[in-house]
């Protein structure tokens, strides 16, 4: 029986480690449901920067292994959306780089809404906005328009409008509320 026990129960320091990320409290299941979505488009974002910008900085290893001209594609791309030289180039790179660092923040703030801490909000509108910025402003509304996919696009809506939703259900059960999207509480007499 003791060794059934044993072979069930987890080791003290995993225990630790997940209450130390995760926390203690198991979050309700609409918590969950955001968490889940922010985490899958979290991380989906984070590998797609990663890949990137791997590929843009090799290059040169692409070229000489499948014979395509990596910077003739881009440079092209570059000139179709208006700009000169290896500008555009810079500009991926920059973009993919700084989108690492966002994306990674925006996963610590998943973390935060796991855990119901309200200013995980601050932190995923934060980073969204800025990525989103930066792919508008930084590189062009051009860009942002025909080459961010539509998967991207919806992604951005799905995390805006849950995390707002959220944040709001949650601010409202932290201060005496319910977290109730669809009537109105009841009141006690």
């Amino acid at each position: 029986m003791k060794e059934e026990k044993a072979i069930v129960q987890r080791p003290k320091i995993t225990r630790r480690v997940r209450n130390l990320v995760l926390g203690a409290r198991q979050p309700d299941p609409l918590t969950l449901v955001v968490f889940l979505m922010n985490l899958f488009f979290g991380c989906i974002n984070l590998f797609w920067s990663l890949l990137s910008y791997l590929i843009l900085a090799k290059k040169s290893l692409i070229t000489e292994i499948k014979d395509i001209d990596i910077d003739a594609i881009i440079a092209k791309r570059g000139q179709e959306l208006g700009f000169m030289g290896d500008d555009f180039l810079h500009r991926l790179m920059t973009t993919q780089a700084i989108g690492i660092v966002v994306w990674s923040i925006f996963l610590l703030g998943v973390l935060m809404l796991f855990r119901m801490n309200r200013n995980f909000a601050f932190i995923l509108l934060g980073t969204l906005f800025f990525y989103i910025g930066m792919l508008v402003f930084y590189i062009s509304y051009g860009y942002f328009k025909s080459d961010v996919t539509l998967f991207d696009k919806i992604g951005f809506i799905v995390i805006f409008t849950s995390s707002t939703v959220h944040y709001f259900l949650l601010r409202k059960e932290q201060t005496g509320g319910t977290m109730n999207f669809f009537h109105e509480e009841e009141a006690i007499e």
